[in-house]
């Protein structure tokens, strides 16, 4: 599931630079500037989500690996299947 949620990250490749997210993956999660700090309670699967809906667009520029790569995975840890579900 975490490389199924990585290869959504990086297929869809791109955020803007708008942090109006929440850390459930709705308005406010903020993927950011690609500075590499995490928001305060934003997992993995939150950022694939809010990347995917709210940032994807054909001419951002991709998404640094190092702004994603240490959050933590829970969804993954637990096999949680259904995380991504929304996505589909």
């Amino acid at each position: 599931m975490k490389a199924l949620a990585l290869a959504l990250a990086v297929v869809a490749g791109a955020c803007s630079n708008s942090s109006s997210a929440s850390p459930d993956g709705g308005p406010g999660s903020g993927s950011g500037s690609g500075s590499g700090s995490e928001q305060p309670g934003e997992t993995f699967t939150s950022f694939v989500i809010e990347l995917v809906t709210n940032q994807t667009t054909d001419d951002a520029a991709p998404v640094a690996y190092d702004r994603f790569a240490t959050l933590p995975d829970p969804d993954a840890d637990s096999n949680n299947t259904s995380a991504y579900a929304g996505l589909f």
